[in-house]
């Protein structure tokens, strides 16, 4: 997955570990989980200045799915969050999925109307690129369950490279030692043999 845009492996291995216990928090788990993160995170990333942004602009939206502040916003537009989430849950339908269309519903696909729901501009932003590049996500996600050997392939080319390395300076230093033994030799012999 960091192959597959902005957010590269370097971003994962620094953010990961602060989002995927949340992401966990909300029923993910194995490598499923871990491709929708990553494809949410790409997906963010396409509308943030940075993947530091587009980690916090994640982070907002999956620590506050559940929060007071946002099930309120939602009542106020007569639904009821936390029920509907947790009977997504109970079925085992995907929570993001669920609370994404309800946000849709919420405020009838209009984009303007996302601060009506979320006061915190960070999750407005997440929000917003989840909404409208969410065909992107879910084909980026599928995508990620179908690469086949990609990282081994990675780590056969650095480590061939390496052992070519490895194999020329193994034939340079026993080039060398042959030459300085045939060097030392004309001069030693003749000592050795006085």
């Amino acid at each position: 997955s960091g192959k597959a845009g902005q957010f590269e492996t370097n971003d994962m291995s620094q953010y990961l570990p602060s989002l995927l216990p949340a992401f966990a928090a909300l029923g993910y788990e194995g490598t499923k989980g871990l491709q929708k993160l990553a494809a949410m995170l790409q997906t963010v990333r396409k509308q943030a200045g940075s993947s530091s942004e587009a980690a916090t602009y994640l982070s907002n939206v999956l620590n506050k799915v559940y929060s007071a502040d946002t099930a309120n916003k939602f009542k106020k537009m007569g639904i009821n969050l936390p029920r509907e989430l947790d009977k997504a849950r109970r079925k085992g339908e995907d929570v993001l999925d669920v609370f994404l269309d309800l946000a849709y519903q919420a405020t009838n696909g209009d984009l303007a109307k996302l601060p009506l729901l979320f006061t915190d501009s960070e999750m407005q932003k997440g929000m917003r690129a989840l909404l409208m590049l969410r065909g992107e996500t879910d084909a980026l996600a599928n995508s990620l369950g179908n690469v086949k050997g990609t990282a081994m392939q990675d780590f056969a080319r650095v480590t061939g490279d390496a052992q070519g390395a490895i194999e020329r300076l193994e034939t340079a230093w026993d080039k060398l030692k042959t030459k300085l033994g045939q060097n030392v030799s004309r001069a030693a012999v003749p000592l050795l043999d006085s």
